[in-house]
């Protein structure tokens, strides 16, 4: 007897007696020894499957015929259709005989084989599906008569199973694969497949498949043990396409976009075509899209969502509309530290980009500087707007010090270096007005002498004023006068006079007188002068009798041997102050009330002058201890005045500014 693969023999209780097997556990094994004629069922098996051949035996124990024996043939198992091929037996030498091939088809009986049947091997012809057993019967011719069938060959061609249609699934985790199959087998998950599954029965002809671990192609075999065929399931990552899901609608809504999230990557969004105007719909990407509303944009909109052109949804948006909000066009000013009110108007709250949440807010910006307020509605709509309050630089520069001249000597007024600067006006004394930076008087009167104011105008329109003493002197004493000059000195402390001379005649000293207002002046000190003289002579004085950040005025006398006085010049000193003092006009320009605020405390008086564009005064007033920010001008009628520009002077024992503003009625 002869098997294939690894398994053991064993002879079923169902046989007509014992018998032998000599070699129990390999393939190739002889049975003998048999106890009684009949049927003989003769198994092979690995544990799980197995396999029978039938063995029959007679009692015709004289009939010497070497054993009668078929060989397995090398295939014996076929898919569809055998091929040709030759059955081969034992050569039967010793006795004479004739040869006889019979044949069955699954449970029939056997009949002659078809074809050439009377050789000692046979042909077998291309066989269809089905069980094919073949036996070889051998008929001795010489006494004693007698015959013997071999052992029987089976021949197995199954058919073609059938794995069923591809097919395309959603979802890994939800879907369920349905295997059908028209033929009899088992099912298996074949290699290359994109993960594990599940199976509700491997050997039914419809089952199903589920529980797929990741998305991908799956290989389902459906096999018979021999033959095998293959369907494809594909299974996408698109979970939850069963169905359409727009999300919920909104209701009182503004913004400027809404994203449209859809529960499928293969849903399509479209706009209802009886939507009102302004609304843009984008295309859907992966399931989603997102609308645009435009600034006029109000009603509801409708947004239908589409999955695999039979489930929708349909989406609502009710946008409100949204507040107006203005806080006016942009503007500049000069960076003079003036404060601004910026006012929003179409909202019921705001939020402004500085953190506040009234409609109005003070701003002091001292840079130009973006301002964006938020204004929301009733519905909570919000809206924005934007101002820019954009700084211009002001002038920056100082008249250079002026000596004093005398009579009938050219008097030069010099604007010095500017920064910023376009235009120059000059205001002085004797109705003197000019628009040259450098102006020169050719000869100088008395009438020249006393304060000149300068405005200085940048291309934006600001205004820088500054103003310097200038003295006219006569030459009463034959004293030649080279310079007079003072500066505060922060190392001693103190205000530091020095002037010199070219020459001198019967010249006996010097007078130095002071001031705090450039009027009134004092003696403070004297100074023994050379008397005659033809070279330089130099002198100096120190006055540590000061309060710091005060303005003083110096004046020089000379006192002749014989009595005779003559004034040689005037110079102003600033002792700088640590205190920041700061002055505050507005508005401006004015034509009901100017409010002037300084910030800080004065030492002593304050005076206010106002001096119109000749240089005149034309209104003053005196404050004793200042110590607030209270409103200085509040007395100041500006419909008094005629429409123009005036200067106003702030000065006290420790302060002094020029400011100037416009009246217009």
């Amino acid at each position: 007897m002869s098997a294939k693969g690894n398994g053991k023999w064993a002879i079923d209780s169902a046989s007509a007696g014992t018998a032998t097997i000599q070699n129990q556990n390999q393939n190739q094994t002889t049975l003998y020894n048999f106890s009684n004629p009949g049927v003989y069922y003769l198994l092979w098996s690995d544990g799980l499957c197995q396999d029978t051949v039938v063995v029959r035996t007679g009692m015709n124990c004289n009939c010497a015929i070497t054993p009668n024996v078929l060989f397995t043939p090398n295939q014996y198992d076929f898919c569809g259709m055998s091929s040709k091929d030759t059955l081969t037996g034992s050569n039967i030498t010793e006795v004479e005989g004739t040869y006889k091939w019979i044949y069955k088809l699954n449970n029939q009986s056997y009949t002659a084989a078809p074809g050439t049947n009377n050789t000692k091997d046979y042909i077998v012809s291309n066989l269809n599906v089905g069980l094919h057993r073949y036996q070889r019967i051998f008929q001795k011719t010489s006494q004693p008569a007698c015959v013997d069938t071999s052992n029987m060959i089976e021949i197995n061609i199954l058919p073609y199973p059938d794995a069923g249609k591809n097919d395309t699934l959603f979802c890994a985790v939800t879907d369920t694969a349905f295997l059908v199959s028209s033929t009899d087998g088992f099912w298996s998950l074949g290699q290359g497949s994109a993960g594990g599954a599940n199976f509700s029965s491997v050997s039914g002809r419809s089952v199903k498949a589920f529980g797929f671990t990741s998305s991908g192609n799956y290989n389902f075999v459906r096999s018979n043990g021999i033959c095998s065929d293959t369907t494809i399931i594909t299974v996408q990552d698109y979970c939850g396409c069963d169905y359409a899901y727009a999300g919920d609608s909104l209701i009182d809504v503004y913004r400027d976009s809404y994203s449209l999230i859809g529960n499928c990557v293969l849903g399509i969004w479209s706009s209802v075509a009886g939507n009102p105007e302004g609304a843009l719909i984008d295309a859907t990407i992966n399931g989603n899209s997102n609308v645009h509303f435009s600034k006029m944009a109000a009603g509801d909109y409708k947004f239908v969502y589409i999955v695999l052109g039979k489930y929708r949804d349909t989406l609502t948006i009710d946008i409100k509309e949204r507040p107006i909000v203005n806080i006016g066009e942009d503007f500049g000013y000069c960076n003079d530290g003036s404060s601004f009110i910026v006012a929003a108007s179409g909202g019921i709250t705001y939020l402004w980009s500085t953190g506040a949440t009234a409609n109005a807010i003070t701003v002091n910006p001292d840079t130009t500087t973006e301002y964006v307020v938020t204004g929301f509605n009733q519905f909570g709509c919000a809206a924005k707007d934007t101002i820019n309050i954009i700084i211009y630089d002001k002038p920056i520069g100082s008249i250079p010090p002026i000596q004093p001249v005398f009579v009938a000597d050219p008097l030069m007024l010099m604007a010095g270096e500017w920064k910023y600067a376009l235009e120059y006006r000059w205001v002085g004394p004797n109705d003197f007005t000019s628009s040259s930076p450098v102006v020169i008087i050719p000869n100088a009167t008395k009438q020249n002498a006393g304060m000149y104011f300068l405005s200085v105008m940048s291309p934006d329109e600001c205004y820088t004023y500054s103003s310097v003493m200038v003295q006219v002197m006569e030459r009463l004493l034959p004293v030649r006068l080279i310079d007079f000059n003072g500066h505060y000195d922060r190392d001693v402390k103190a205000n530091l006079l020095e002037w010199s001379t070219f020459s001198e005649a019967n010249s006996d000293y010097f007078i130095i007188e002071r001031s705090t207002n450039g009027t009134d002046f004092n003696e403070i000190s004297r100074v023994k002068s050379a008397g005659n003289s033809t070279s330089i002579q130099k002198y100096n004085l120190a006055d540590d009798r000061i309060t710091k950040g005060a303005r003083y005025y110096y004046k020089l006398l000379q006192v002749d041997l014989d009595g005779k006085i003559s004034n040689e010049g005037i110079v102003s000193i600033y002792s700088i102050s640590e205190n920041n003092m700061h002055a505050n006009l507005y508005p401006n320009p004015v034509n009901t009330t100017l409010n002037l605020n300084l910030s800080g405390k004065t030492d002593g008086d304050l005076t206010l002058t106002v001096i119109n564009s000749t240089g005149k005064s034309v209104w003053s007033k005196v404050i004793s201890d200042h110590a607030g920010s209270d409103n200085l001008m509040a007395d100041f009628e500006p419909n008094q005045f005629n429409d123009g520009i005036y200067f106003i002077h702030i000065s006290s024992a420790t302060f002094s500014e020029i400011l100037r503003f416009v009246i217009i009625r």
